[in-house]
């Protein structure tokens, strides 16, 4: 059928909820099409727009997570819960009308688990 999902859905009003969204509870949201491009974006932590994706070697696991998160959503309309070499953990989510991807949803940028601090310490060095 051939839908986007810039054609479904007024993807300003989209922006703007997602907006709301982090200034309330802190979670970042990227929704992207199917090829993985960015639509837009709400809220990346300062650890990864300050540091992660600053450091040539955290940058390539940032690169690698969003290749593979990408990757995922082509491949198949089920969610993925991945948490990268940096240290956080990030989902996404398909994006479906019918048996179509019109494109997906990921956030990320999660703690799961108690923080090691001595990891990001170690990564700071």
């Amino acid at each position: 059928m051939g839908y986007r999902l810039d054609e479904l859905i007024d993807l300003s009003r989209l922006q703007k909820l997602t907006d709301a969204f982090y200034a309330v509870t802190g979670f970042p949201t990227t929704v992207v099409d199917p090829q993985g491009n960015v639509l837009f974006d709400s809220g990346y932590k300062r650890i990864c727009t300050l540091f992660h994706r600053q450091n040539p070697q955290t940058r390539q696991h940032c690169a690698e997570i969003d290749a593979g998160l990408a990757q995922h959503l082509v491949a198949g309309p089920v969610g993925l819960l991945r948490r990268c070499q940096n240290g956080l953990h990030y989902a996404s989510v398909p994006i479906m009308v019918g048996d179509e991807l019109v494109g997906g949803v990921i956030t990320g940028q999660l703690l799961f688990e108690k923080t090691d601090i001595q990891f990001f310490r170690q990564q700071a060095h």
